[in-house]
């Protein structure tokens, strides 16, 4: 998943999230170009099977709802949605409060079971549903239960989608402090934190200052919890091409050009015209990385700038789908670049990703500031 678990909820404010499922939807057309769902259609359902046990809800005083993933902020945002589990329509969060308990099952009908046990593979159509919500409580003991679950909700767009339970500092999280050192004890600066949750699924994310102190690592209160450091060794120890996140956010793309891409790649290209179609292959020195290429794609009738095995650029073919030349400035970025580890491009002789970690840790009640003292990594 890209980004952190981190977001932006109903209010404005930045939560936390403790996720239940996700997944990523996408469509391309037959000559491999991405489709769009249009405004004003019914959108798609995603029906995500997942066997992860929400015991937190209760505890969160919070009910799952769907998030989708922002390639610009690099956070994810409430999609407020009807959501059904196996079959049974789900009290929306956004309209109803666990709190208001009483309230609510009073206005809403009592929750019925499925009529068979592969009703839930069936699609989720929110007006068959209507009279089937489920309380809150009922909703929280069928997510707390083993097993595999469906969770179902129409969605409008295509890309990123999580099923998430958001809590918040300081009323639903404690907050870790503490400091990282090196091998020889001096402060390690600019190196990643992760509270990295054991009792529930999330990790959320800090940074280092130049005295190597981290002051707001956001965890769940009353809660199992690691401590997760991770930093780069120095250049000259591993030589390999990088492609990465930068701080959790997304850059726009279009700023990220082939030409761009192929200055900060090693080595130089040479044609090859033993295959069926000819390809251009820039081969890295020895230890230094994966080759760039581009080669003609018969399935998806276009021509594909590579890294390795990973495809960064298209460059579609000519009126009759045959292949032309991939001259020009017809190259478009691909959903791989747009998206996954490749959301920002940085392709260089990087420094390897160590990360060491520490725990576990209780958290204790909520609104605590905890200490967790200093830490001596390999650095």
């Amino acid at each position: 998943m890209p980004g952190d678990f981190s977001a932006i909820g109903a209010d404005g404010e930045s939560v936390m999230l403790e996720s239940l499922g996700a997944a990523w939807i996408g469509a391309v057309d037959s000559k491999g170009e991405a489709l769009e769902v249009k405004e004003d259609s019914e959108g798609v359902t995603l029906d995500i099977h997942t066997t992860v046990q929400a015991k937190n809800a209760a505890k969160l005083e919070v009910l799952p709802e769907m998030w989708s993933f922002d390639e610009e902020t690099g956070k994810w945002q409430l999609a407020a949605s009807d959501m059904a589990i196996d079959g049974q329509a789900a009290p929306n969060a956004s309209r109803v409060t666990v709190r208001e308990e009483t309230a609510v099952e009073e206005e809403l009908p009592k929750a019925r079971p499925r009529k068979s046990k592969r009703a839930y593979r069936k699609p989720f159509d929110p007006e068959k549903v209507a009279k089937t919500w489920m309380t809150p409580e009922a909703f929280r003991e069928k997510l707390a239960q083993e097993g595999e679950k469906s969770i179902a909700a129409p969605v409008s767009k295509l890309g990123y989608w999580n099923i998430d339970m958001a809590y918040h500092s300081p009323n639903r999280a404690v907050m870790f402090k503490g400091r990282v050192l090196d091998r020889a004890g001096d402060p390690l600066a600019d190196a990643q934190i992760w509270g990295v949750g054991k009792s529930y699924h999330g990790r959320s994310p800090d940074t280092t200052d130049k005295g190597g102190r981290f002051e707001a690592l956001v965890v769940q209160f009353d809660s199992e919890v690691d401590v997760e450091v991770s930093y780069r060794k120095p250049a000259d120890s591993d030589k390999k091409l990088d492609v990465f996140f930068q701080g959790g956010y997304a850059p726009r793309v279009s700023s990220v050009t082939v030409e761009k891409l192929l200055a900060q790649l090693p080595g130089s290209y040479h044609l090859d015209e033993t295959k069926e179609y000819p390809r251009w292959w820039k081969s890295a020195p020895q230890g230094v990385g994966p080759s760039c290429s581009i080669r003609w794609s018969s399935l998806r009738h276009r021509w594909h700038l590579m890294v390795g095995e990973r495809v960064l650029f298209g460059f579609p073919g000519d009126e009759d789908g045959q292949r032309g030349s991939p001259v020009g400035d017809g190259w478009q970025p691909t959903r791989d670049l747009a998206t996954e580890s490749l959301t920002v491009l940085k392709c260089h002789r990087a420094r390897k990703v160590i990360s060491e970690k520490f725990g576990p840790y209780h958290t204790g009640p909520a609104g605590n500031f905890v200490d967790v003292g200093e830490f001596k990594t390999g650095a």
